[in-house]
This record gives C-alpha cells, sequence and structure tokens, in this order.
C-alpha cells in the first residue's frame, strides 16, 4: 500500500495552484489548515462524493483521492490511493470481500468517472493515477485486495483508451512496501523482516511514489501503463 505524505502533498499543492486534495478527514483538520487545498469527502457515500466535487471550480485541474491513513497524489488528474486491505481467503466470508470491493474498486470507479467528467467540462484534458499495490499480482490470503487492486490496474488501460480523445491521459502505480505512517508504526523487527523481503534491501518512501506520479504528469505521451515501484520485489 502507497501513501504520499503530508509533507510530500503540501509541497505538490504548493507547485500546483489548481490542485485540491479529497480526503477522509475530520473537520478540524480541513478547518486549521493542517492540509492545503483540502476537502473533506467520503468515499462510502457516492451522494456526498458526487456533491462534493459538484461544488469546485472548472479551474481546478488536479485531484487527489486520499484515505485516511493512507494517502496518495495526482495531476490535471486524480490519483486514487484507496488502501483498505481486510484479509479474506478464498474460503472467507462475503462481508469482508464487499468492504475492500466497495472502497477499493468501486470507489476509484467513482472517483475516476467524477474526475473525468470535470475534466471533459473543463476541455482542457488531464491526468488520472490509480494507485495500484504489488499485491496485483497474488497475495496469499487477500483475495479481496489483490483482486481490487489487478482490477484499477486493468480499469487504467481501459480509461486510457476511452478518454484519450478528450485529452486526457491514464495511468497507475502499483507500490510494493512503503513506509507511510502505518508502517513506520510497526516494531523494529518486523520493518527489518519486510526490507528483507525486497530485493533492493530496504523499504521504499513515499516521495519516491511521489516522483512516479511526477514524472506520469511531466510525460504527455506515457499513458495506458502502471508503474511497478516495488524495489523489484514481487508478491
Amino acid at each position: 500500500m502507497a501513501n504520499l505524505s503530508q509533507q510530500d502533498w503540501s509541497k505538490l499543492a504548493s507547485e500546483n495552484q489548481n490542485a485540491v486534495i479529497l480526503d477522509v478527514r475530520t473537520p478540524e483538520e480541513v478547518a486549521e489548515g493542517m492540509i492545503p487545498n483540502a476537502v473533506n469527502i467520503n468515499i462510502s457515500d457516492p451522494h456526498n462524493f458526487m456533491e462534493k466535487l459538484q461544488t469546485l471550480d472548472q479551474s481546478v485541474h488536479y485531484f487527489v483521492y486520499c484515505r485516511s491513513g493512507a494517502r496518495s497524489a495526482q495531476a490535471c488528474a486524480v490519483m486514487q490511493q484507496l488502501g483498505f486491505a481486510n484479509t479474506n481467503n478464498l474460503l472467507g466470508g462475503i462481508m469482508e470481500w464487499q468492504a475492500v470491493i466497495d472502497i477499493n474498486l468501486t470507489g476509484v470507479f467513482l472517483c475516476g468517472r467524477e474526475a473525468a467528467q470535470h475534466m471533459i467540462e473543463g476541455g482542457q484534458g488531464g491526468v488520472i493515477i490509480n494507485i495500484s499495490s504489488v499485491a496485483r499480482h497474488g497475495n496469499f490470503g487477500q483475495t479481496n485486495y489483490s483482486a481490487t487492486k489487478a482490477g484499477v490496474q486493468s480499469m487504467a488501460v481501459v480509461w486510457a483508451k476511452e478518454l484519450s480523445k478528450y485529452g486526457i491521459r491514464v495511468n497507475s502505480i502499483a507500490p510494493g512496501f512503503i513506509n507511510t505512517e502505518m508502517v513506520a508504526g510497526m516494531p523494529d523487527n518486523v520493518k527489518e523482516k519486510l526490507s528483507k523481503m525486497v530485493p533492493v534491501g530496504r523499504i521504499g518512501e513515499p516521495d519516491e511514489v511521489a516522483q512516479a506520479a511526477e514524472f506520469i504528469f511531466m510525460n504527455d505521451y506515457y499513458s495506458g501503463r502502471c508503474i511497478d515501484l516495488d524495489g523489484a520485489q514481487r508478491m
């Protein structure tokens, strides 16, 4: 699961004045300006989600969807980091399956659909970045999560073909273990074990996810592809 740190988002926002971050956060955090250009939103409520997007000015070219505890970023764009990963093996319950599907797959679809409509109406094109995961290759005990992360990568390929006529590029990033707030809070011995699972010998940093996103923003010929940012790791 990948994140951009709050610092990384602040940097991107300062460099892109037409950027807005959509996040599930407390109204207090947004009101106090802890996160620049933030709009409090709930992806689990489609009506709330679409209502909030409709209030945005057409001059907004950059959309970022984050989930509390799992941040991300994007360009004339949506970079969708829906990192809900309850475990669910093949013999697991339907509720565990559906909870992850609703957020990680349906949520990405809703976010991408509304952002694309916003960009089409604005007439200036844009970029959508879906955040996938190394788990898209299949992770033991995570049937639901792996399926959703493979799904959002496939959606990026389809959307790239469908939206190219509007000047909209669509890509995805599939990070491996990233040093997010959640990982940082793990015991040192667990983090050491995670690092040993990665061929390059360390956990990735959030700013490296940001760098991958910046590459996508800057390269106008890059579309319909996925950046595997996993230190050569494969599950």
